[in-house]
């Protein structure tokens, strides 16, 4: 099945922007794995090391649909292709704003289901925190 026929047959909107850019890709059911909603801490906060919401001001709860060989990804034939890592990673880290050759390596194989409690459609703020003296 292809994602934009998943997320039609699940009632969700997909922009035509990325259905024009990934609604064929399709996912083998063979070798997938699913990882269960967690919440990621915004990436502006204090811990750097560990995986964060991709926005800086806001957390995210995450869920994702991995491909279990993700080393499958970059191997051509038997071998793998250090110049598709390269570029894959240089194209995505330009794309997302994440850093794929470091942090956000885990994200690779897979797709990342996200929901920003504290952002509306437009990305805009709905919660105001501020400190009281």
């Amino acid at each position: 099945m292809t994602i934009s026929v998943i997320s039609e047959a699940l009632g969700f909107k997909f922009p035509d922007k990325l259905n024009k850019r990934f609604g064929e890709t399709k996912l083998s059911t063979e070798a997938l794995a699913y990882r269960p909603v967690s919440y990621l801490l915004n990436r502006d906060a204090y811990d750097f090391h560990t995986l964060s919401s991709p926005h800086g001001g806001a957390g995210a709860l995450s869920a994702s649909i991995i491909q279990t060989d993700k080393a499958a990804l970059f191997r051509l034939g038997p071998d793998y292709d250090t110049a598709l890592m390269d570029m894959v990673v240089k194209d995505l880290n330009e794309d997302t704003g994440l850093d794929f050759g470091r942090t956000d390596i885990a994200r690779f194989g897979e797709i990342e289901l996200l929901v920003f409690p504290a952002l509306d459609d437009k990305e805009r703020k709905l919660l105001d925190v501020s400190w009281v003296n």
